[in-house]
């Protein structure tokens, strides 16, 4: 089983959710936020410890030809409870921020691009 936190903002490339980093990305650099509230500072903690604790993917798009290219998104796999823990909170900070995160499960992905122990990017199928 694998689990995806995304908000209900569609990324133009993967045509799904925009997923929960990016979402926290655009809201900590969005000027309309003050970063003293106590919510922005818990998510800067959250940022800071998926920096320290998260490998970044080195395969995240699908070439298959000159032109045409397609971006795979991001799961966890459902053992890594820490993980996804610390994205539940995130996504829950998020939410009382204005920004709604859903969390999806799904036993198939997509094929798989890129793996580790934590987390998969896989390519999303075109339904």
């Amino acid at each position: 089983m694998y689990i995806r936190f995304q908000s209900t903002e569609r990324d133009r490339y993967s045509r799904l959710g925009r997923g929960v980093f990016q979402a926290a990305h655009d809201v900590w650099y969005d000027a309309r936020y003050l970063r003293d509230d106590w919510r922005m500072r818990d998510l800067r903690r959250e940022m800071n410890w998926f920096n320290d604790q998260l490998d970044a993917p080195n395969r995240l798009y699908y070439r298959p030809g000159r032109r045409a290219e397609r971006s795979g998104v991001c799961w966890f796999r459902a053992v890594a409870h820490e993980h996804i823990g610390h994205a539940l909170n995130m996504a829950w900070l998020l939410g009382e921020l204005g920004v709604m995160i859903q969390r999806l499960r799904s036993p198939d992905p997509g094929a798989i691009l890129w793996q580790d122990e934590v987390q998969v990017v896989a390519l999303p199928s075109l339904n």
